[in-house]
């Protein structure tokens, strides 16, 4: 056998998009279908059926779930997931990249990256997240990194009516506006009411409120 067909042998073959979706979540981020709903806010159902290869998945859900993958260093494009075409993932080592002309050419998103993660490890009591969904349109856009401060209760009220990365006691992070009902309840708001996501999170249980105080766009390649 040539070296060529063993090297073909030993690739992983993804027949299907739904294979692609299974890979990136099993083999990269070691969850099972429930963790990842949970932990990602994806329903479940939709994330079953996607795998199953039982519904199509959209425009904004292909790339809301890419959004994920690559905010967890994943280097992934939707038309991989979509097609199969293109490099196969892999993790993203953190590093300086190397100036040389065989270094990789990196796209805006992940030298976006590598900042986002140096913001978090030079400050403190930071977070940083990429921005998920169009939910804080027209001001951050899906790509985007932003950074906070992070505040625990009882100061989580002093990040009220601010933009913030929330984290929840059960684990989920989210992106949004901060706010008091008149009742004295949280909720998180988002900026675009005509979102493709959950507008308005009632009661959410807050663990972290990190006010934004960096914010890096991505131009789009």
């Amino acid at each position: 056998m040539s070296d060529k067909k063993k090297e073909d042998k030993m690739q992983p073959v993804f027949n299907t998009i739904g294979d692609r979706i299974t890979y990136l979540r099993d083999f990269f981020l070691n969850l099972n279908r429930q963790e990842f709903s949970k932990r990602f806010n994806i329903s479940y159902r939709n994330l079953t059926k996607w795998e199953s290869n039982n519904f199509n998945i959209s425009d904004v859900s292909l790339k809301h779930l890419t959004s994920i993958f690559q905010a967890n260093n994943i280097i992934v494009t939707e038309e991989w997931i979509k097609s199969g075409k293109g490099d196969i993932p892999k993790i993203l080592k953190i590093g300086k990249p190397e100036n040389s002309e065989n270094s990789v050419k990196f796209n805006d998103s992940i030298k976006a990256l590598y900042e986002a993660k140096e913001f978090e490890s030079k400050y403190s009591d930071t977070i940083v997240t990429m921005v998920s969904s169009d939910a804080m349109m027209p001001f951050y856009q899906s790509g985007d990194y932003v950074g906070g401060v992070k505040y625990f209760f009882p100061n989580i009220y002093d990040a009220v009516n601010k933009d913030c990365i929330i984290v929840t006691e059960d684990g989920l992070k989210v992106f949004r506006r901060l706010v008091l009902s008149k009742d004295n309840k949280f909720r998180l708001l988002a900026l675009n009411i005509n979102c493709q996501v959950e507008p308005i999170i009632f009661e959410p249980q807050i663990k972290i409120a990190a006010p934004i105080i960096w914010h890096r766009k991505v131009v789009k390649s």
